[in-house]
């Protein structure tokens, strides 16, 4: 059984935008 695609793109997205977000607070501190 494979979880909607929805729920995957969201959580690909999530996924996405906390390591940009990681990264960026690593990089300028």
């Amino acid at each position: 059984m494979s979880p909607p695609p929805l729920m995957t793109k969201r959580m690909m997205i999530v996924s996405t935008l906390t390591v940009t977000a990681h990264y960026c607070c690593w990089y300028y501190c």
